[in-house]
């Protein structure tokens, strides 16, 4: 495991500094508390805490006051830290701010006074070094720098070449983003541009500390913005601008696939990589048949084409006369038309929005020629709308949306990738083909049942792939290139789920795209939803338990209304839903909890179906590949072995959180889910290997804890999350 991606599993705010701190090689020192001292740079580390609030860097600025109190040496520069990103500050800035000791008069470290944050926000903007932490590279970059400043050497202003302009856009944004992004079209991508070959020219320079630059584009159109001037110069201190038109050329060859993955983030797109476009197009060509556009009887159309990555060095010349090209910013259509000269229509075009009267003629032409055969390749956002105040707002709240909601089709009318087929299926009554990049959220979410019922092609073979590896998305998923089939409308039976009725199987991809096996994508199936794998719980509920969770005081400040249980209670299982990506928030606990998640009570009757429930739930490891599936419960019944291991599993799992209770009147509710108490769990059916666990663990117990007293909050996972009892089955969905 390399550095990065053992930092980057960092879970609490002291990992992040304990690992950060190993790789540039500084011993701990937290004089005054401060997270970390050193004479060159001062520490302040969090976990996922927006290290861009100015809070953040006024509890820095407090150390400072108190160092200078003590007579201590100031580092010259300052370094927030988090999870996904470095910020760092020459401290030098701020002196006029530290020096005055009244500020510091109220507040403190932890929790600064608003005058302080009002006093360092002014150059929150105003940046030495930034740099995310999207990947490998931009991580090895920031430790060798911080070593740098450790050493007392500065960070030397990088040229801007191809392997760096990714993050020289992200620290452009990152500084100046505040006074450009607002008018962009581009989310900064073509003021970027314009700034780094020489055409942002300043203009005049304001009282204010500020600049007025006029940004020229390629197209002709300018903007005019007034821009911070210690933030635009401190930018330009760490970058130095591209000298000649070859390297230019050479810098911005490739500058919309790179940046135009920035753009997109807002938008919710993310660019197609180019092994993965080639491989979507010989699928599509291995289905179709070697040169199948040469009669002219076939037209092709990228409803969301962007930057053209899904065409570029991927679709045969020959074939690009029969191509459509589309994408929702103005600002692209000359690029695509530089890009591909001999593509039949390339035009501005919101899919989800506009009217069909602004289409071009010849596709109006192709549209109304029941002759013509149809190819739709899209690669869309892989967002959800979240209303008219979300980032999003302009692109996944359109009418679309509204008419599906009329039509009865469910939260599916909330994902932009199901209004792009929405609109396709409506508009296009003839048969078509529809080479799709997309999430999985089609076949295995609950949300997309009645999309599904709407929606029914014929499955023709695809791939899956970690979208973090080949489209840089946040987050471990698959996302999967399918080839669909709706030229047989009508094939399937009347009564007979298409959706349920397929296979719905991938290869498996890995980042240098070899086949690594086949995953299998179940459709969702309520009937077998993880809900139903559990008894109801029972109607009378007699006996006081606690609120919230195991052995946690309850607060005073607040008002307490006592839950109630069943006869028998002995815990309760708490969860959100069956999704895998859910795992985590699935555990045991001794009362009720008071939130929006599901309780199922378990007693001594129904126990031993609830705790195989969870155990088949929790074992399986919920990678990448399986984040999206869904619980589905085995088809066949467990045999009495498989039933007590998985038991075990949900006694020493991390995730039981059962202990001993006591109210504030005295009264005592002692949880029985102890694996110790072998009178109610009978281990001896048990397989070999669950029995060993079993021992482990009672040992353990027997000569480390006073099990005997569970306030020592049993179950916590404390001391028996050593002996987790991992089954060797994984949980079987057969």
């Amino acid at each position: 495991m390399t550095q990065y991606e053992e930092f980057k599993q960092s879970s609490r705010e002291d990992e992040v500094k304990d690992k950060f701190l190993q790789y540039v090689s500084v011993s701990l020192d937290m004089r005054h508390n401060i997270d970390c001292y050193t004479d060159n740079i001062l520490f302040e580390f969090k976990y996922d805490k927006d290290i861009r609030e100015p809070e953040v860097l006024a509890q820095a600025i407090y150390y400072y006051n108190i160092l200078l109190k003590h007579g201590e040496k100031l580092p010259p520069y300052i370094a927030l830290v988090n999870i996904d990103e470095i910020a760092i500050f020459e401290s030098s800035i701020f002196e006029y701010i530290y020096k005055k000791n009244s500020l510091f008069a109220n507040g403190s470290p932890s929790n600064p006074d608003q005058a302080v944050i009002n006093a360092v926000s002014v150059h929150i903007n105003q940046l030495y070094f930034c740099a995310t932490f999207d990947y490998e590279d931009d991580f090895i970059i920031t430790i060798n720098s911080v070593k740098d400043l450790l050493s007392k050497k500065r960070i030397v202003a990088e040229k801007i070449k191809v392997s760096n302009v990714k993050r020289a856009y992200n620290g452009y944004v990152r500084q100046l983003g505040d006074y450009i992004l607002a008018q962009s079209s581009s989310n900064g991508v073509f003021e970027f541009r314009a700034d780094a070959i020489g055409k942002a020219t300043i203009v005049a320079e304001q009282l204010t500390n500020t600049y007025t630059i006029d940004f020229q584009f390629d197209n002709g159109a300018k903007r005019i913005e007034n821009i911070d001037k210690s933030a635009y110069e401190s930018y330009w201190k760490q970058w130095k601008r591209i000298a000649t038109d070859e390297e230019a050329i050479a810098v911005f060859k490739t500058i919309y696939d790179l940046l135009g993955l920035s753009d997109r983030r807002t938008k919710g797109q993310f660019y197609t990589p180019h092994n993965l476009a080639a491989e979507a197009w010989n699928r599509i060509v291995n289905k179709l048949g070697s040169n199948f556009w040469e009669n002219g009887n076939w037209r092709i159309w990228d409803c969301c084409a962007g930057t053209g990555n899904l065409e570029y060095d991927v679709i045969p010349d020959s074939c690009k006369q029969y191509m459509y090209l589309s994408t929702l910013d103005i600002e692209e259509v000359d690029q695509l038309k530089q890009k591909f000269p001999l593509n039949k229509a390339i035009f501005q075009y919101n899919f989800l929005d506009d009217r069909a009267n602004k289409l071009p003629q010849s596709l109006k032409d192709d549209m109304n020629n029941e002759n013509i055969k149809w190819l739709f390749l899209i690669n869309p956002p892989y967002v959800e709308s979240q209303g008219k105040s979300s980032v999003q707002s302009g692109t996944t709240q359109s009418h679309l949306q509204d008419k599906m909601k009329f039509e009865n089709l469910g939260d599916a009318a909330r994902e932009m990738f199901s209004q792009f087929l929405y609109r396709i299926e409506k508009d296009f009554k003839h048969k078509y083909y529809l080479g799709l990049f997309s999430s999985v959220k089609f076949f295995t979410s609950k949300k997309f049942e009645r999309f599904r019922g709407f929606w029914t092609p014929q499955f023709d073979g695809g791939f899956v792939v970690n979208a973090s590896e080949h489209f840089q998305c946040k987050g471990d998923w698959p996302l999967i290139f399918s080839l669909f089939d709706r030229t047989f409308r009508r094939q399937f039976e009347l009564g007979v789920n298409p959706w349920l009725s397929q296979s719905f199987e991938y290869d498996i991809f890995d980042k240098n795209l070899n086949i690594v096996g086949t995953k299998k994508f179940k459709v969702y199936d309520k009937t077998r939803n993880f809900r139903a794998f559990f008894p109801d719980n029972p109607p009378v509920l007699t006996v006081k338990t606690p609120l919230l969770s195991s052995g946690i005081a309850l607060s005073t400040g607040s008002a307490y209304c006592e839950p109630f249980a069943p006869h028998g209670f002995l815990g309760t299982m708490v969860f959100i839903g069956g999704d895998f990506q859910q795992q985590n928030r699935c555990f045991l606990a001794s009362g009720v909890v008071n939130t929006n998640h599901n309780n199922i009570y378990l007693t001594r009757d129904n126990y031993k179906i609830i705790l195989t429930g969870f155990a088949l739930y929790k074992a399986p490891v919920c990678d990448w590949l399986r984040n999206k599936d869904f619980f589905s419960y085995p088809k066949r019944d467990l045999t009495e072995e498989e039933i007590a291991d998985c038991v075990l599993f949900a006694l020493l799992s991390p995730n039981n959180n059962c202990a001993t209770f006591r109210f504030p009147d005295g009264s005592i509710i002692t949880n029985e889910l102890n694996p110790l108490d072998s009178t109610m769990f009978d281990f001896s059916q048990c397989s070999q290997v669950g029995k060993e666990a079993f021992e482990q663990a009672k040992n353990y117990l027997e000569n480390k804890v006073n099990y005997k007293n569970l306030n020592t909050l049993f179950g916590k996972g404390k001391f028996l999350g050593f002996y987790q009892y991992k089954t060797t089955k994984d949980a079987k969905h057969d």
